[in-house]
């Protein structure tokens, strides 16, 4: 109720936030012909990757960026993992903004 209550007063629409802001990873990605992993090498420090063909990308978890063709690019939200969504196998949820980056190179 507090999250509504403030979105109202700062005349926000939550539902378009949370669309914009928490995209599943794999069904965004996928709809590219990409595919979706995660390197858990640190497991303190995961990465969502993101391959079609030679193109990759990385974005790490609880983290505002993108790092695609030697570059770090500054989304307007965080990559999230969300261990019990899915029916509790999980699920990556990025910004919106990093599949229309993806999608343009």
């Amino acid at each position: 109720d507090i999250a509504h209550l403030c979105a109202f007063h700062l005349a926000t629409n939550l539902k378009i936030a949370d669309e914009r802001l928490f995209v599943p990873a794999d069904e965004a990605f996928g709809r590219l012909g990409a595919m979706v992993s995660i390197d858990g090498t640190d497991p303190e420090n995961k990465v969502l990757i993101v391959q079609k063909g030679p193109q990759i990308a990385r974005l790490p978890m609880s983290k505002d960026i993108m790092e695609m063709k030697g570059k770090v690019l500054e989304m307007e939200g965080i990559t999230v993992y969300a261990s019990k969504a899915n029916n509790g196998q999980g699920r990556v949820y990025v910004p919106s903004q990093a599949v229309e980056w993806f999608g343009r190179h």
